[in-house]
Formats: C-alpha cells, structure tokens, sequence
C-alpha cells in the first residue's frame, strides 16, 4: 500500500465557519460561510453527491465534515479529482463500508473518503486525500467596509 504524505494543516478566515441565518421568507440561510454551506458528509452516504466545493490553492476542495463551536472551528476536506486521474482504487461510499469495514476504512492512511466517487454538476469526480484541515482564525477575517457619513 502507499503511504500518505501528512495532513495539511491551514489556517483560514473564521468567518469561513459562519453558520449564517435561517430565512423563512427566503426558505435559505443567508450569510452562510463558504466552508460552512459546503459540508456534504450526508449527501456522500446518502447520494453519492457532493455540495458546491470550495475554492482553495487552485482547486476544488469537498467539505466531508468538521467540528463548530465554541472549542473552535476546524473541517475536513478532500481534492476533487477526475477519475481517469486517480492512482488508486475508485469506490463508493458504500463499498468502502461494505467491502473494507468501518473501521478499516476509517485507518485509510490517505483518509476515510479517499478513493470515493462522488458528482457535482453532472461530472463525476474522486475525492482525493490526504485530508486537508481548515482551521478558523479570526485574525485573517477582513473587517467589512462602512459607508461613512457624508456630513
């Protein structure tokens, strides 16, 4: 088996995490952080489809999950990668529990969703490890203008 270079760590700007508000009129949340609105872990097991990926160092990178809240923000995200491109194995959410075991699947050294085969907008992709970590850090949020008085 390969090995898997380490886990990269980076730090983003926390309002990346924002969880927004619920709109009723709008049947939305609004003002919802990019990281945030992309968490699909769901929509992999269930559908085998992924939500709008974020943008990050020329890529398109899946949220698969993260932890939120008052110890910090931190998600886990994966390459999307075309499946002509992928080195190794392609399978699906499925057969990765089925065929592996979860546990077994859980100590992929290029990480539990590595290899999966997933579709966004029509395309299929492979979500491709080692996991990336996002870490929240207020000190990278850019304060947001404020229109002046003009008297």
């Amino acid at each position: 088996m390969e090995k898997a270079q380490d886990r990269q760590v980076f730090k983003v700007a926390l309002s990346r995490f924002a969880s927004g508000q619920w709109s009723e009129e709008k049947d939305r949340y609004e003002d919802r952080g990019d990281i945030a609105e992309a968490t699909c872990c769901d929509t992999i097991a269930m559908e085998g489809r992924v939500r709008d990926p974020i943008r990050f160092g020329g890529h398109l990178v899946c949220i698969t999950g993260g932890s939120y809240g008052p110890r910090g923000e931190e998600a886990t995200g994966y390459k999307l990668l075309d499946p002509r491109q992928f080195p190794r194995t392609v399978t699906s959410y499925y057969e990765k529990i089925a065929i592996e075991g979860g546990d077994a699947a859980r100590r992929d050294p290029f990480g539990f969703y590595d290899g999966m085969k997933v579709k966004h907008g029509g395309r299929e992709y492979v979500l491709t490890g080692p996991a990336m970590t996002f870490q929240g850090d207020k000190a990278l949020d850019i304060p947001k203008p404020v229109q002046g008085s003009l008297f």
